[in-house]
């Protein structure tokens, strides 16, 4: 017996013993450390999409602040017209005066507030611009009562052309920035978003690639364990792909839905719409687009406040979407502002406007059942205005538009009605506003003229005298009270 070959063979023996023992030894090492990785990886995706979810609501809540801020101004400016316009004696003008008041309270506090939350977050373009609109703001205040101060009931055309005068365009200035700020920070929120959602892919890569390397490392050092391996890794990295479908449709909901009702928020509904659109070029079929607006709804808001609002509109919402289509979509635009968008219709127009006017009935009658809000049983009704298009060439902003203006007829015809958009209505608020802008103009370049008409007794002897308002106009010629007293009266 060769001692030597046999001592060399017993020890590589007993090293390929230890290295088998060690190979065992260090494959549980191996993927204990692989698996810890590999869940310190899911856990890293969870703590990351959980603290993007956080920034977004926050970035949300500032989109949805400013956008408040910016309602609340645009009531406050309407309740100043009805101060200036609709009040007829001390009791309107005290109503009115203390709707214009909270309407007021509330922008400033929602300035202040958004001021102070740019500060806390340093950011100091937003509080600058928060700040400078809060003075403009309070600058506002004092020249209302300023205004006040001057108030006749019986002038009221010379009030509203006093006040324009000492404003400035100081208001509508104010209301720009406020548009201006609330734009900006919805497009800061867009974009965070679509950063979050690239960055969210890139870790997502990335942690499938070490999952891939750890999935190699282990099935080298072990080929009978591969299987059992394999099919934890792959176990692990489907979570991977569920908290990345989870995250993505997280992120997409909150960048295009309406966070109260979860329906639609007008971004989503423009594209929808402007899709619809340009579905016309390729098809015979009308749609139409249909505005909803809740009757009366400030008044549970200021008797009940906004939590009963907000009842109130997802049980609206639910309801609206309980009695269309499928295909059909139902977004809210803000407040109590509603929009559905009926695609697919008759080619016909008269057959369309029966499927549309059945849909918009039967939206009418579910929203007019009384609403169970939280033990509070309220009974609430909606305005609808209704605008037909089957034109490739139609624009969003005169679709808008036409649906509301018919929304519009619907409130003037007595509210909890439906109204399709009519052309020659449409043409006569035009017309209106045009002789609004021409009367503006005619009392500046002085073109009112009074003339006096002698009034005798039966013996033909003067007993007093008629004043009569003329209106020379120099395109128009001569226009007669008869053509702009109505106007007049309708504004008061």
């Amino acid at each position: 017996m060769d001692v030597k070959g046999w001592l060399a063979d017993n020890a590589k023996a007993r090293r390929n013993k230890y290295a088998f023992l060690l190979g065992l030894v260090l494959f549980p090492c191996v993927l204990l450390v692989g698996l810890y990785q590999l869940y310190r990886n899911i856990d890293t995706l969870e703590t990351n999409s959980h603290r993007n979810v956080i920034v977004l609501s926050s970035q949300q809540v500032r989109v949805v602040d400013a956008y408040h801020a910016q309602a609340a101004f645009s009531r406050q400016l309407q309740e100043w017209k009805d101060v200036l316009l609709r009040a007829s004696d001390r009791d309107d003008f005290k109503t009115y005066w203390n709707e214009f008041l909270r309407e007021e309270e509330s922008v400033r506090t929602a300035l202040d507030k958004m001021r102070v939350d740019a500060q806390s977050e340093h950011d100091a373009g937003k509080a600058d611009t928060l700040k400078a609109a809060l003075d403009l703001h309070v600058e506002l205040g004092k020249l209302y009562r300023e205004a006040i101060e001057n108030y006749s009931p019986t002038g009221k055309g010379a009030n509203v052309f006093q006040v324009e005068n000492m404003l400035l365009g100081k208001d509508r200035k104010l209301a720009w920035i406020l548009e201006e700020f609330a734009d900006g920070v919805e497009l800061e929120y867009k974009n965070l978003a679509a950063r979050i959602v690239a960055t969210q892919s890139g870790e997502i890569e990335t942690m499938q690639g070490r999952v891939e390397l750890n999935l190699i490392i282990i099935t080298t050092l072990i080929l009978v364990e591969a299987l059992l391996i394999l099919r934890t890794i792959s176990k692990s990295t489907s979570e991977l792909n569920r908290l990345a479908d989870e995250s993505e449709k997280t992120v997409y909901h909150l960048a295009y839905s309406d966070p109260l009702t979860e329906l639609p928020n007008r971004r989503l509904f423009q594209d929808r719409l402007e899709h619809a659109i340009q579905l016309s070029k390729r098809s015979n079929q009308f749609r139409a687009l249909m505005f909803l607006d809740m009757d009366n709804f400030k008044t549970l808001n200021d008797t009940k406040g906004h939590g009963m609002g907000d009842l109130l509109l997802m049980q609206v919402a639910r309801r609206i979407n309980s009695c269309v289509r499928s295909s059909d979509t139902v977004a809210r635009l803000g407040g109590d502002e509603f929009v559905v968008l009926l695609g697919e219709l008759s080619e016909s127009e008269d057959s369309a406007s029966e499927q549309v006017l059945k849909i918009a009935e039967k939206i009418s009658k579910s929203l007019s059942q009384p609403y169970n809000l939280d033990q509070f049983i309220y009974n609430c009704s909606a305005s609808i205005g209704v605008a037909m298009f089957r034109d490739a060439g139609m624009t969003i902003e005169e679709l808008h538009k036409r649906a509301d203006a018919a929304m519009y007829q619907a409130k003037n015809a007595g509210r909890n009605t439906v109204r399709f958009y009519d052309p020659k209505t449409q043409a006569a608020l035009e017309a209106r506003s045009e002789l609004e802008h021409a009367l503006r103009m005619a009392i500046d370049n002085d073109q009112l003229h009074v003339y006096f008409q002698v009034q005798v007794d039966q013996q033909s002897r003067p007993v007093g005298a008629e004043a009569l308002l003329r209106w020379r106009h120099p395109e128009m010629g001569m226009v007669f009270p008869g053509q702009f007293i109505p106007w007049l009266k309708r504004r008061a």
